[in-house]
């Protein structure tokens, strides 16, 4: 389900759901799916309601560049500012994060992975950032979009191209486990830099780890094509 672990093509999205997610009343939610329709982010099918559309791989490039671009100057901003809360809440989702790790829930990892993300954007101050709209594109990208194929294509193509460093992985679950423990480094340094109001190094570190995954993406056009579905690339590397 949405926000909360891998999610695939097709799948619902509940208003009701999303508008106690995100603290907002059911027809603000409706609208903002609406603006998503607009924008090709979701679909509304008809009796069924709202659900997230199959994406291209040239549809998660340029999103993912649009979410660089929006998450690198909200990092930057509120490093500058630097609000008490937002930055308690930041660190409590990093403990928190950690700790998922720690216990192996990849799902709940996986949530607060988004929320981290997403507070970033919350509290950035910018109320073009922090409308409904752009919170719910943000999170269908942050929300593990196919997560485990998308990880048995990474391990099927060779891992090293996107980190020499990485440890060798022949099951989803090894290379899951080292980006878990990854994410959570570039995290921390993320907050750090934050903290110690540098907000040239917030917005580097915001954009270097945001890349990682454009670059994946970017492989995969290479070796499927642009315009390949995310279903035909879910048929292909999907495994019991």
């Amino acid at each position: 389900m949405f926000m909360g672990g891998d999610i695939s093509a097709n799948a619902p999205l509940r208003e009701s759901v999303l508008a106690k997610r995100f603290g907002l009343t059911r027809p603000a939610m409706r609208e903002a799916l609406s603006q998503a329709v607009g924008w090709g982010i979701v679909e509304y099918v008809s009796f069924c309601g709202f659900r997230i559309r199959d994406f291209t791989l040239e549809d998660l490039r340029d999103w993912m560049e649009l979410r660089d671009a929006v998450e690198s100057t909200a990092a930057r901003r509120l490093a500058l500012e630097r609000p008490d809360k937002p930055l308690k809440d930041l660190r409590r989702m990093l403990e928190q994060a950690e700790e998922a790790f720690r216990d192996g829930k990849h799902a709940l990892f996986n949530q607060l992975d988004c929320d981290f993300h997403l507070e970033i954007i919350r509290a950035s101050g910018n109320r073009k950032f922090t409308s409904p709209a752009i919170l719910c594109y943000t999170a269908v990208l942050l929300s593990g979009y196919h997560q485990h194929e998308m990880v048995n294509m990474d391990i099927e193509l060779g891992t090293d191209e996107l980190d020499p460093f990485a440890p060798r992985c022949d099951t989803c679950e090894e290379y899951l486990v080292y980006n878990e423990g990854q994410c959570c480094i570039r995290h921390k340094d993320i907050l750090l830099s934050i903290y110690r109001g540098d907000p040239d190094s917030a917005e580097r570190l915001v954009h270097a780890h945001v890349r990682m995954p454009i670059q994946r993406i970017q492989r995969a056009i290479a070796h499927f094509g642009a315009t390949t579905h995310m279903s035909e690339l879910v048929a292909k590397f999907s495994k019991d």
